[in-house]
């Protein structure tokens, strides 16, 4: 049996470069890619729902002689690559690159590996079918809740490999080993001329015509040793369980601390398992051992709160931090729909954070842009931070919820789309988004229209129109101070425009820099506006029913007295700045260009403090500019 086993490459009709289409899409070696797949894998091949999983990143090297099928990897390494060297100037540099990281490290004694290990319930042959067959994964379907569930996105591992070769190994509970390897080349012609596809498979015989179950694996005797040495360590400690081994790891291709990595991205796209202890993630290198609990998770999420950007995370810190935040300190509501429970956190918004609505399935982080649950369909709420829990379910326990969920978001687990699902299960998603949509309106604070000053809240009116006019005059004729010509500021990411509903594709207007005030002129324009305060921080919305090429903004406190008198009293000018600004309070604000029916939102701080019963009023203006170009001193 041990002559047929092997690394194996078969015939195929269709040729195809080194650029794969199946690893191309992710091939930054993105650890937020790779390692939320590697642990969400673990999670859904693992114990019954309830029970802790076990996951573990083994940084370490190998002899370069222990990998298995080498000798039928460099003979089809070496075809493969002779084709492109016979037409160099084809050969896009992207697949050079990817030439030259193989060949350095098939020149090499040693090689890293990473070996990431759980305690599911290991791999069988029919399980290993599914892994390695395009198309033949089981996370679709009425049985998407159940255990042992890989699929496509097993291909998101394979740029962190620099050969990319992935081995996979696993035990079962009965003391069953079965292994495999895929790797991923280019198409290439054997000694008998025949065309071999870029896919090789770590098989034993050749492939049957059943394609359910294609593949025979070696098992139990005729394991590679380098993967027994593994599933012996599984077998040791947990029982049972999976490997996924990355030949030649590249550490994420730049992470000077891979380590960190994975830990960073497991606290943020999986803090609710980690809070409950449902999952624990170990590293391991050099010696070192550090796990990931509630409270190095809750360390990781702290020390990152700041991070607005990040090129190792699909998750910024300050997103997950304010996740972390609202699981910990909100309202928590467990919510009985038709298709199953769901659980809700809920907090009130902070003063410099907008409306966020997260989901979690099977404790990972999927999407904020959820259908039915924009932003948009709560504008009559006060600001809040939701997360939305949806668990796997027991076997007793309505699954169709979480199936719905599970089939919308496609397998990079990254978004909902109903378009995922067939026509008869649109409308059930989108009665449990309803269902979902209900709850957290349920839980927010309404904005009341109606009521004379809501807690929170301040009333805004607005000024009446005008052909122009002149802040030195005012309805008394007393000269009031003018505002002093100021240069415009670029706006900070909270005074940026606020779009309604899902991203566009339009770019959002953006103020003119370098622009100064020339005089003092300037006509009012009529916007719809609101409004909320916090202490001296106020949180303005406007939006404007024209065109605005250069606006001003100023708040003005209504002083109450009749229009009608003889000398009615003056509305007063509060001087203001841009929030959390250093520098000087002016009593008008520079705000650039806006565009007609756009939102906006600005945060502002007040020099002082206005009493909640004031009545204030907002001047949007467009005023006559000229450029003055910025001089160095």
């Amino acid at each position: 049996m041990n002559e047929h086993l092997g690394l194996k490459f078969l015939p195929t009709g269709t040729p195809e470069g080194f650029a794969s289409k199946a690893v191309s899409s992710d091939n930054d070696a993105n650890p937020s890619v790779i390692v939320r797949e590697l642990i969400q894998n673990s999670l859904d091949a693992g114990t019954p729902p309830g029970s802790q999983v076990k996951v573990e990143f083994i940084f370490d090297q190998i002899e370069a002689s222990e990998i298995p099928g080498i000798n039928e990897y460099k003979k089809a390494f070496a075809a493969a690559r002779s084709i492109h060297a016979s037409t160099p100037k084809l050969t896009p540099e992207a697949v050079e690159a990817q030439l030259e990281r193989i060949g350095e490290s098939l020149a090499q004694d040693q090689i890293s590996v990473l070996c990431v290990l759980d305690n599911g319930i290991g791999l069988d042959s029919r399980l290993t079918n599914s892994l390695l067959s395009d198309g033949l994964t089981n996370k679709i379907g009425e049985g998407a809740n159940s255990a042992g569930s890989y699929g496509l996105g097993h291909y998101t591992a394979f740029p962190a490999s620099d050969l990319q070769y992935v081995v996979y190994g696993g035990v079962t509970e009965s003391g069953a080993r079965t292994m495999s390897g895929h790797a991923i080349l280019a198409s290439h012609f054997n000694e008998k001329d025949e065309l071999l596809g870029k896919d090789g498979y770590f098989i034993s015989g050749s492939p049957k015509n059943n394609i359910l179950d294609r593949y025979n694996f070696p098992s139990n005797g005729s394991i590679p040793p380098m993967v027994d040495r593994i599933l012996d360590d599984i077998r040791k400690r947990f029982g049972r369980g999976s490997a996924v081994i990355l030949l030649a790891f590249n550490d994420f291709r730049g992470e000077a601390d891979p380590v960190r990595s994975v830990l960073q991205v497991a606290s943020r796209h999986f803090y609710p398992v980690i809070k409950t202890g449902n999952l624990v993630v170990r590293a391991k290198r050099n010696g070192d051992e550090q796990i990931l609990d509630e409270s190095v998770a809750s360390q990781l999420l702290e020390s990152g709160r700041k991070i607005r950007r990040s090129r190792s995370d699909r998750i910024n810190g300050s997103k997950a931090y304010a996740i972390w935040r609202t699981i910990n300190f909100g309202t928590k509501k467990d919510v009985e729909t038709d298709f199953g429970k769901v659980r809700l956190y809920l907090r009130l918004a902070d003063e410099d954070e907008s409306t966020k609505i997260s989901l979690f399935r099977s404790g990972m982080f999927i999407t904020d842009s959820i259908p039915m649950l924009y932003v948009s369909n709560f504008s009559e709420y006060r600001r809040f931070s939701c997360v939305i829990l949806i668990d796997t379910p027991s076997k007793s326990e309505n699954a169709s919820g979480f199936g719905l969920i599970r089939q919308a978001e496609g397998e990079k687990h990254a978004s909902i789309d109903k378009k995922r699902l067939p026509s008869d299960k649109r409308t059930k998603l989108d009665d449990l988004l309803s269902n979902i949509r209900d709850a957290i309106k349920g839980m927010a604070t309404k904005d009341d229209s109606d009521t004379h000053v809501p807690e929170g809240f301040m009333e805004l009116e607005l000024t009446a129109d005008a052909e122009r006019m002149n802040p030195r005059r005012a309805a008394n004729n007393t000269p009031t101070k003018s505002p002093t010509p100021r240069e415009f500021t670029p706006l900070p990411e909270e005074m940026k425009p606020v779009p309604d509903g899902p991203p566009s594709d339009r770019p959002n207007p953006s103020p003119k820099p370098r622009e100064r005030v020339s005089n003092s002129t300037g006509r009012r324009v009529f916007v719809s506006a609101s409004a909320r305060r916090f202490e001296r921080r106020v949180r303005l919305v406007v939006r404007p029913t024209e065109d605005i090429s250069n606006a001003t903004l100023r708040l003005l406190a209504d002083q109450g007295a009749d229009a009608s008198c003889t000398n009615p009293l003056a509305d007063e000018p509060i001087e203001l700045r841009i929030a959390g600004k250093v520098g000087e309070f002016v009593q008008e604000l520079v705000i650039g260009q806006l565009q007609k029916g756009k939102r906006y939102e600005f945060d502002v701080d007040m020099h002082r403090q206005i009493s909640d019963e004031a009545v204030l009023k907002v001047d949007v203006i467009s005023r006559k500019v000229k450029t003055l170009e910025s001089k160095d001193q």
